[in-house]
This record gives C-alpha cells, structure tokens and sequence, in this order.
C-alpha cells in the first residue's frame, strides 16, 4: 500500500491548515496497522514536496501550492517561523497587504519527522510527491532517516 501522507488539508479544504502534519500522518499509520491490521512492512509512506500558502480576506480563503524548493523565496523577510511539535512544522503567518498569508512549512526538518516514521512503523519504505520539487538537502536528509531503520533492522 502506497499511503499518500499529504492534503490533509487539500485543494477541497474549506479552512487553512497543513498539508502533512505528523500528528495526522501517525494517527493514519496507526489505523492501517491496528485497525486495518495492514503488516507495516507492506506500507510505503508517501511523502510531500510542497506546501500550501492560505490567503485569508474577508472571509474568503484562497490556497496556492509551493515547491519546498521556493517556500524562501515566497516568505518576507524578517517574518516569524514558529515551531509546532504535534505537527513538526514551522508555521508562519504574516500580512499580505490587506489579506493574511498562513503556511504550514514543509523542509528538511520536517520531512526528517515523517521518514522516521519509517523507522517506527517498520514500513516498506518511502516514496516522495514529486521529484523536482524538493529543497537541495532532502536526499541527504532522506538517506540519514532510512539509514537508522537499516541499521535498527540489523
């Protein structure tokens, strides 16, 4: 089984909030492995390369994707990350003229988070949505993760 761990707040989501937060993602691995009784083993995880940028102006929301490989050229200078440990993302938010920019912050630190669930689960794998969108450091990152579940594995 190939989960797909992200638009957990999509192109169809009515309210703004993350793509992928960790939180969500376990609470779905925990379904397919307890609930569902999937052996772990038969699960690749499949991860985000973007995010979501959530506009907010009078009411109405609009949402835009972003290549993890563009969030800093999108976010201004001087704004404010602020770290969500139930999420392991930085959230950031900050004022687009009249509207509100908010965006759940998909990078190295947090794709680290997901593929340790690999690690955890004993899952099959990973698998990432899409190549080419990515920051320079992700397959570094990546690598390290999955290194740690071969080595628990030996």
């Amino acid at each position: 089984i190939v989960f797909m761990a992200y638009d957990q707040h999509g192109e169809s989501a009515t309210s703004p909030g993350t793509n992928a937060g960790y939180d969500w993602v376990k609470t779905n691995l925990d379904k397919f492995v307890g609930q569902e009784g999937v052996e772990s083993s038969k699960i690749i995880l499949g991860i985000p390369f973007y995010t979501r940028d959530w506009e907010e102006s009078n009411g109405n929301i609009d949402k835009s994707s972003i290549f993890m490989k563009d969030i800093d050229k999108v976010i201004p200078n001087g704004a404010n990350k602020t770290w969500d440990d139930n999420l392991k993302q930085y959230y950031i938010e900050y004022p687009s003229g009249k509207d509100t920019i908010k965006m759940w912050i998909e990078d190295g630190t947090s794709i680290a988070a997901k593929v340790s669930l690999v690690t955890k689960y004993n899952l099959g794998g990973t698998a990432c949505w899409r190549k080419d969108m990515e920051t320079s450091n992700v397959w570094s990152v990546i690598k390290e993760e999955l290194e740690k579940a071969s080595e628990q594995q030996e």
